[in-house]
């Protein structure tokens, strides 16, 4: 087992410096959160190796999770501390119902905000968030939803974001 996810990491290594050498944007995708820590670990163990000077490689948030805000936190806590960029991909997310019924048929804490107001108020605070600090973030913005990108226009003017598309996608 020990060989197969060292095996794994090395084959992330190998995009992530592909993407690095290119100077292109790396999106790695969320999954469930069963699966999800590990996935966040290889993204930090890549993001300390190739974002010191900007994000190449990014992580996503899926903000139906009700611990995504601290994780957020969390990210850019070990990112000052680590002395890299981050680039994080803030999105609704996609397995809600899976993740529901799992919760119950092995008697655990459901992962999901119990609404989806709930949803976007986390989605929205974490893009305030990340627009308060961002001289560390890369941001890409993944949302549908017309307030959530009226709100992202709205964050790069208030907070003077001049050279947004090095930094901002939506």
């Amino acid at each position: 087992m020990k060989a197969e996810y060292e095996k794994l990491v090395n084959r992330i290594d190998q995009i992530c410096k592909a993407a690095f050498d290119s100077s292109v944007p790396l999106f790695i995708d969320a999954e469930e959160t069963w699966i999800q820590d590990g996935i966040d670990r290889i993204i930090r163990q890549m993001s300390l190796k190739y974002n010191s000077k900007r994000a190449i490689v990014y992580n996503t948030i899926q903000m139906y999770r009700h611990d995504r805000l601290e994780f957020l936190d969390k990210s850019y806590q070990k990112a000052v501390n680590g002395g890299y960029k981050l680039g994080m991909k803030l999105v609704r997310g996609a397995y809600m119902e899976k993740e529901r019924a799992r919760a119950k048929a092995l008697n655990y804490l459901d992962p999901i905000h119990k609404s989806k107001e709930d949803t976007d108020k986390c989605f929205n605070d974490s893009m305030l968030y990340m627009f308060e600090n961002v001289n560390l973030f890369s941001i890409f913005i993944g949302s549908h939803n017309e307030v959530s990108n009226y709100l992202a226009l709205e964050y790069i003017n208030n907070f003077s974001i001049k050279t947004y598309k090095k930094n901002v996608i939506i």
